[in-house]
């Protein structure tokens, strides 16, 4: 699914030896990125999928066989690695609300009085939320990283407009 959307790369029933891409355009980081991705069936009805990131030439590829199946030993680092990722996303958000927080407690004398309230409520809820939710997913992390920033900035942005 792209934003909402579903991409239907090989139509049910496509003939075998079929090979098609396409290119997405997704949200990382604050910034876009576009991933070619490539599915192929062959004669066998098993499907090899390649998906390289355009900006950095970085690729993964995988293989689902006719019996609709990963091998077990992808599942298990998909699993792994999903995992790791969670863990990382949390860190980041728990670094990210210190941060604020140290900030905040040595004071900026930029950042308007209510903004700065603004803010505290803001890394309040964050915090509250995060330790409601140990086992939320990566998505859920990053989601909640990027709305702290984007206020972060905008309320530094707007106290340097007022002086």
């Amino acid at each position: 699914m792209v934003g909402g959307e579903t991409v239907q790369l090989i139509p049910r029933g496509a003939d075998p030896s079929t090979k098609k891409t396409h290119v997405f355009t997704i949200l990382c980081n604050w910034g876009k990125r576009q991933i070619e991705v490539t599915v192929e069936t062959d004669h066998d009805g098993d499907f090899h999928v390649v998906a390289v990131d355009l900006g950095s030439t970085a690729s993964a590829k995988t293989s689902v066989y006719h019996n609709g199946r990963l091998p077990q030993e992808m599942i298990d680092r998909l699993i792994r690695e999903a995992k790791e990722e969670r863990v990382k996303e949390r860190e980041k958000l728990r670094t990210h609300l210190s941060t604020i927080t140290n900030q905040m407690v040595e004071g900026d004398e930029m950042m308007v009085h209510e903004k700065k309230q603004m803010i505290e409520e803001a890394v309040r809820t964050a915090g509250e939320w995060l330790e409601r939710n140990p086992e939320a997913g990566e998505f859920e992390y990053t989601k909640r990283l990027w709305e702290l920033k984007e206020l972060q900035q905008s309320s530094s942005q707007d106290s340097h407009e007022e002086l």
